[in-house]
């Protein structure tokens, strides 16, 4: 994989993983469009650790609060992690192997908008949204179930629990903060994952040690660091503007995937 690759990977899932419009569908979408082979195990195991990094670092005065104030939380956003997790654990090789074809994705990409959509038009109708301050346990099993969903390509970890937690009545900008303290968990697991499944086919320190080291180093810096400006840019957007913007690019690119497969420009596979 040449430099250019890497980098445009990293900058793919540094800013996808961010936004509520599916990261892993963009994933599999741009190399296939661009004509690249896809991302190997090592860079798959790289761009989750980059993007874990950019949620650590972005939110670390929370962490340190939270561990001070309020470890309570914290065990609410443990056991909120805990479905996806177990959930990817048992179904990750059957989806890798079954669901991650065009059709599927695509079909993601409509219903997730139309998700999102709906919590955006309930959200707005109520007069009294609730802060982050607020989530309790049932909350936390509701969106903690709506993460697990995001196994299945197209449909956006983030913006599925967007739209679950401001459906459960939290503020638009609240229910982004807590989708995206709820996906450190989860995607420190699934890096952690990535690695292990890595060393299990031997490839650990050889593919470390090989030239292909810089490119994994480009897009690890480069995920991460567009992902810590995805955040911010992300919080700052909804604290003014509503979601049906995802919503409308989430529907564009869905539509336009099942118009090339209908139309045979593209493979379904």
């Amino acid at each position: 994989m040449s430099l250019w690759e890497a980098f445009v990977l990293g900058l793919v899932q540094g800013l996808t993983e961010f936004l509520p419009i599916s990261s892993s569908a963009h994933l599999v979408l741009v190399p296939r469009l661009l004509g690249w082979p896809p991302p190997s195990l090592a860079f798959a195991a790289a761009l989750h650790g980059a993007t874990a990094v950019a949620l650590v670092a972005y939110f670390w005065r929370d962490w340190a609060r939270l561990v001070r104030e309020r470890p309570r939380f914290l065990a609410l956003l443990a056991a909120g992690s805990l479905p996806a997790i177990v959930l990817g654990v048992a179904f990750s090789g059957p989806i890798e192997a079954h669901l991650r074809g065009v059709p599927v994705m695509a079909g993601a990409l409509i219903a997730g908008a139309i998700a999102l959509g709906m919590a955006e038009v309930m959200g707005s109708k109520r007069e009294r949204p609730e802060e982050l301050e607020q989530v309790g346990w049932r909350r936390v099993a509701f969106v903690g179930a709506a993460q697990a969903l995001a196994l299945l390509p197209g449909v956006s970890r983030l913006g599925i629990t967007i739209a679950a937690g401001m459906s459960s009545g939290l503020q638009r900008e609240a229910a982004a903060r807590f989708s995206l303290l709820l996906g450190t968990p989860l995607l420190l697991a699934v890096g952690a994952g990535k690695l292990v499944e890595l060393a299990r086919e031997g490839a650990g320190r050889e593919a470390v040690m090989t030239p292909g080291a810089l490119a994994l180093a480009v897009s690890f810096i480069t995920a991460a660091t567009v992902g810590v400006l995805a955040i911010r840019s992300l919080l700052l957007f909804l604290e003014r503007h509503s979601l049906l913007w995802f919503v409308a690019y989430r529907l564009a690119l869905g539509g336009s995937l099942l118009g090339l497969l209908l139309s045979g420009r593209l493979s379904g596979a």
